[in-house]
């Protein structure tokens, strides 16, 4: 028995063993499965990210491919291009670019989507795509249906000429070319209605330039009648953006505002964006940056337009104007430097300044250059940002003074060379037309039968002649109007560069503590830009002469804006319609300004502010006498003007005398000053 309950126990205990390794074995080979499985698991993140990364390199690798063959069509290289889209993925666009490539006619669907992407890219190269749309554009010949993708290929083109290029004669004729187009079509089909619209613009724009802002805005309203009968968004906010662009020289901040966020919420409610998505970013951003208060706001625009197609670049100049606006210490400011990883606004500016000055065009990068200037002074860099502003001086005199006097050089030259051909031309006419004219008296003399068969030869052979000479004298007129032309880009040029200098005083009191040193700089300022709106007046109107009464009413707003009083004072401007000349209009100017000023800092009472200006014809003495009063306590009694310690009334003086007119001062009630003057033709009747 015992040896029966040996052998059982051991035979147990074997039994006992063997189930222990047995579970051993099958615990090992669990383990060694699920570590199977895990490294499967693992070997597949690998190659899956290993996948993904090599589809995400392709992605762009074909993004910068396609990028390249787009800027070798636009530039001819078609073999080139085409050399690399073989190697490319084979999605829709690469067909439609090989479908640009081998077409001998013009697709003006495929053309217009090729721009599209083109112009949208960050520094599109557009003197190239001007180049490639002029050489592949033809006026389509079906005139039974309108072709949009045409109009929108040639309104695009004027676009370019006239926003990058600064051509508004060439712009113009383009402009013309597609109204010619437009017109063989009904205009009361919807397509046709679009195309007007977009022609529009051009003229729009002109009117902005050429400041006839009630002409303007009533295109603009036009417009978007047009455009709500349509129902096309897109439309109504073209139409918006340009009639708010009028608003600023009236000083209608708020309500400009107003119809940009309108703009933008009809934006965001649109499919895809408009193609002035971008622009109203930029109108409002600048808006609110002047009105002030609102740095939440236009931080959030700000990356906005950072972060939109084509807008990277057109955002440096803004982000720049708010830097300059705010203290250097402002959460927005160490914001845009964090963002930007930056340590301070000079590495800021250098950084901008590499990335775009190589793909803005020179207008852009002068702005650019100018707001990187205040920026750094404001900051603290002084001597950066005066760097900065005589950089941005190089660059406006490459886009105005080399070009502008180059044109005025050729222009001279062959203005003369012309008008003495045609002298010339012009006596041979008349010698020839008297030769012609005694010959036909000899013949009618002889035989009035062969002299009326001669007569009828000869009468076609002088009309031919009379339309050659008023053909040369058309063309001597259209030289005086070129050369008129020329004349207005000079006052252009004298305009910008008063306000380079206005820029440089600018920053310059902004390094000054003195107060008394602040203000004669700031009387200076005020001085410069007396004159300066005379010479943009000059360039608005076609005979050379300033709507004086138009400029005393924007030169005493303009004052009045910068003493920023509470209330406002009271204003009474009474002149009539009057022309002057701008040998008179000046000194006259810088009179109003000087005693204005006067008025605004010395010449009120406290509690109520009132200034009267009267102009008015004096034909006794040939010429106008000048009113200005407040309603101050006035100068003290037999105050001399030539023993004054005031620069500005020793300047009224003599500019009074430089008029021949004299200046005169009256205590009455208040203080009022006199100013008597002739215009340059009572001048020289008085010289004679």
């Amino acid at each position: 028995m015992n040896e029966i309950r040996e052998g059982t126990g051991r035979t147990i205990q074997s039994n006992k063993h063997g189930i222990i390794a047995r579970n051993a074995f099958a615990d090992f080979a669990t383990r060694v499965f699920i570590a199977s499985i895990c490294l499967l698991f693992i070997l597949f993140i690998v190659l899956d990210s290993k996948a993904t990364q090599k589809a995400a390199e392709s992605t762009e690798i074909d993004k910068h491919g396609i990028n390249k063959v787009e800027d070798l069509i636009i530039l001819g290289k078609k073999d080139s291009a085409k050399a690399i889209l073989k190697r490319l993925d084979k999605a829709e666009y690469s067909a439609l670019l090989s479908r640009i490539m081998n077409n001998t006619t013009v697709d003006y669907a495929d053309l217009r989507i090729l721009i599209k992407n083109v112009s949208n890219r960050n520094g599109p190269n557009y003197k190239a795509l001007s180049r490639f749309i002029d050489s592949a554009i033809v006026t389509p010949t079906n005139h039974s249906l309108i072709d949009m993708d045409y109009v929108y290929v040639k309104w695009l083109h004027s676009t370019i000429i006239r926003d990058q290029f600064l051509d508004l004669n060439k712009a113009s004729e383009a402009n013309a070319e597609l109204e010619a187009y437009i017109d063989k079509f009904d205009p009361e089909d919807p397509n046709v209605m679009k195309a007007t619209i977009l022609a529009n613009v051009h003229k729009i724009v002109m009117a902005l330039i050429q400041s006839e802002n009630a002409y303007g805005k009533r295109l603009c309203t036009e417009t978007k009648a047009m455009a709500e009968v349509l129902n096309d968004t897109s439309l109504i906010i073209l139409s918006l953006y340009h009639y708010s662009d009028f608003l600023i020289p009236e000083n209608k901040l708020d309500e400009y505002i107003e119809i940009s966020e309108h703009c933008y919420t009809l934006d965001q409610q649109m499919e895809s964006k408009s193609s002035y998505y971008i622009g109203n970013l930029e109108h409002l951003i600048n808006a609110y940056i002047f009105k002030g208060g609102f740095e939440k706001r236009v931080s959030e625009l700000l990356k906005e337009l950072y972060y939109a197609e084509g807008g990277r670049l057109l955002s440096y100049s803004l982000y720049a104007q708010a830097i300059a606006t705010l203290p250097k210490d402002h959460p927005v400011v160490d914001n845009i430097l964090t963002e930007f990883g930056v340590g301070n606004v000079k590495e800021f500016c250098d950084l901008i300044i590499n990335d775009a000055q190589e793909k803005l065009n020179l207008n852009d990068l002068y702005i650019l250059l100018r707001e990187c200037a205040r920026a750094l002074v404001n900051a603290g860099y002084s001597q950066d940002g005066v760097e900065y502003m005589e950089h941005a001086v190089s660059v406006n005199k490459e886009v105005y003074s080399e070009e502008l006097s180059k044109q005025i050089a050729d222009y001279e030259t062959n203005l003369i060379r012309k008008e003495k051909e045609l002298e010339i031309a012009y006596e041979h006419e008349q010698t020839s037309l008297y030769i012609v004219i005694a010959s036909l008296a000899s013949v009618l003399f002889i035989v009035s039968i062969i002299a009326f068969i001669h007569s009828l030869s000869k009468t076609r052979t002088l009309q031919t002649k009379n339309d050659k000479i008023q053909l040369q004298k058309a063309e001597l007129e259209k030289s005086r109007e070129e050369k008129e032309v020329l004349l207005k880009e000079l006052q252009h040029r004298v305009k910008n560069n008063f306000q380079i200098i206005l820029n440089l005083l600018d920053m310059q009191s902004a390094n000054i503590d003195n107060k008394e040193a602040i203000g004669a700089l700031r009387e200076g300022q005020n001085r410069l830009k007396s004159m300066a709106f005379i010479h943009q007046t000059l360039i608005q109107n076609a005979d050379m002469h300033i709507r004086f009464d138009k400029y005393i009413n924007r030169l005493v707003t303009e004052i009045s804006n910068s003493f920023r009083f509470t209330p406002a004072p009271t204003l009474h401007i009474d002149t009539p319609e009057l022309d002057l000349d701008i040998d008179t209009a000046i000194p006259l100017g810088l009179i109003i300004n000087e005693l204005v000023t006067n008025a605004f800092k010395y010449g009120f009472s406290e509690t109520d502010k009132k200034l009267h200006i009267h102009l008015k014809k004096k034909e006794d003495i040939g010429g106008y006498s000048l009113c200005i009063s407040d309603n101050g306590a006035g100068l003290p009694e037999n105050y001399d003007i030539a023993e004054s310690n005031s620069l500005g009334l020793r300047l009224v003086s003599r500019l009074a005398k430089q008029l021949h007119g004299e200046f005169t001062i009256s205590n009455s009630n208040n203080s009022q000053l006199n100013i008597t003057f002739k215009d340059k033709d009572g001048r020289e009747r008085e010289e004679a």
